[in-house]
């Protein structure tokens, strides 16, 4: 016949230290420990979020400054290569372009204060080399009063407008002298400031 299985019953002798200390939770206390549990989350939440936000924004300085030192060593390189050219169109090409309109820009002035005038006359007076392309521009603005008086004291980028109380001087050496400062100023300034910044 068969024996009958016995098995030893090990809940006798198990510890129950700490297991019947506790009283059984209640709804109001269950309820107070899950708040505690959450908002412990919700702190840790919060406390790595603000961590995370802080190495995003210190990360985006830095790219920041790492960009803003690339753009000043492109604009060094760039103005290194350009200055030379600016330069050269500052010294020679718009001076050029400007005595070639010269004379155009004297009949412009004056067919503006011819306008303004009426019917006084307008007199240009110019050094006499500049007569030439002056009355050559002249001859198809027969509708003008126009006197044109030779000056040797003037310059040949120099002409002076009179029309009645009216006098305008026109002086390309001034404006040479100004563009050649103006680009002359911005190398200067853009240099300085790049050695400094």
């Amino acid at each position: 016949m068969a024996r009958a299985l016995t098995l030893e019953d090990f809940g006798q002798n198990m510890p129950t230290a700490g297991l019947s200390d506790q009283p059984p939770v209640g709804g109001e206390a269950r309820l107070e420990v899950y708040e505690d549990g959450y908002k412990a989350g919700w702190d840790d939440a919060v406390a790595a979020n603000t961590k995370a936000q802080t190495q995003i924004s210190a990360d985006f300085a830095k790219t920041l400054q790492d960009l803003s030192f690339g753009y000043h060593e492109a604009r060094v390189h760039v103005l290194k290569n350009i200055s030379p050219l600016l330069t050269l169109m500052a010294e020679k090409l718009l001076p050029q372009m400007a005595r070639d309109g010269f004379a155009q820009n004297v009949v412009e002035v004056a067919k503006g204060y011819a306008d303004e005038a009426g019917n006084a006359p307008v007199e240009i007076v110019v050094n006499p080399d500049n007569r030439p392309a002056l009355e050559e521009l002249l001859e198809a603005e027969t509708h003008i009063p126009l006197r044109l008086v030779e000056e040797t004291s003037l310059g040949p980028g120099q002409a002076f407008l009179r029309a009645g109380q009216q006098e305008h001087a026109i002086d390309l050496e001034q404006v040479e002298t100004a563009i050649r400062d103006a680009v002359a100023g911005f190398l200067t300034d853009d240099t300085e400031m790049l050695k400094h910044g």
